[in-house]
């Protein structure tokens, strides 16, 4: 049986203090539900970030900024992360 992260520990010993890693055992969501989030999150921003958005989501190549990143965010066409 899988533990819910004690959140109040974490919070009281690492929020904004120290970088640390909570061992979760079993991922809570699978990789293709996970990579369908990302799709959903991505669609507003791939013909820009739309003009006040919150927050301000910024893409970079390499030190260039793209003012529309289109294709190069994940879509509906794109089968998993790798593709």
């Amino acid at each position: 049986m899988r533990h819910a992260p004690d959140w109040a520990r974490f919070a009281s010993r690492h929020w904004e203090r120290t970088p640390t890693r909570l061992r979760l055992g079993a991922p809570l969501i699978s990789p293709e539900q996970a990579f369908q989030g990302l799709v959903s999150v991505s669609a507003p921003f791939r013909l820009g970030t739309p003009f006040r958005a919150l927050p301000d989501v910024r893409f970079f190549a390499d030190t260039a900024r793209l003012r529309a990143p289109g294709t190069l965010l994940p879509g509906e066409k794109d089968a998993d992360a790798t593709a």
